[in-house]
């Protein structure tokens, strides 16, 4: 559910519900793409009613949104997990024991997995400054 990334092996996002439309170059090839306003900077509230608002056809979406609010909303979820900071660009993910967006809030959750780009350790001395061997 929140956020399931369309890059990571295995797990692909049909619906990306975005906060503002300047971040609107993030979408790299998605179909379905769903800007609403109430996701930047938002409460608990408003993403818990974008994400049962959500058409049951959609299996997994990605949402993009902003802080405080989403760490609130990950902290108010009763998965098991517990953040203090959503860092910038973090991927947090989640499955949702429920065929209905509208009864997310009610449904099992399952945790997935917590990751962000700090997180990464990775050699760039290698590559070359116009971008080759990326």
């Amino acid at each position: 559910m929140l956020p399931v990334s369309a890059h990571v092996p295995g797990i692909r996002s049909t619906l990306v519900v975005i906060g503002k439309r300047a971040l609107a170059p993030l979408h790299c090839g998605i179909e379905n793409i769903y800007f609403d306003e109430k996701l930047y900077l938002p409460d608990i509230d408003s993403i818990i009613k974008c994400v049962t608002a959500i058409d049951n056809q959609f299996n997994n979406i990605l949402i993009v949104t902003h802080n405080p609010g989403v760490t609130s909303f990950i902290n108010s979820l009763d998965c098991g997990v517990s953040l203090d900071d959503m860092p910038t660009c973090g991927m947090f993910a989640l499955t949702a024991d429920t065929k209905y967006w509208g009864s997310f809030v009610v449904a099992k959750k399952q945790f997935l997995f917590f990751d962000y780009p700090n997180n990464f350790q990775r050699d760039f001395s290698k590559y070359k400054a116009d971008g080759s061997g990326l």
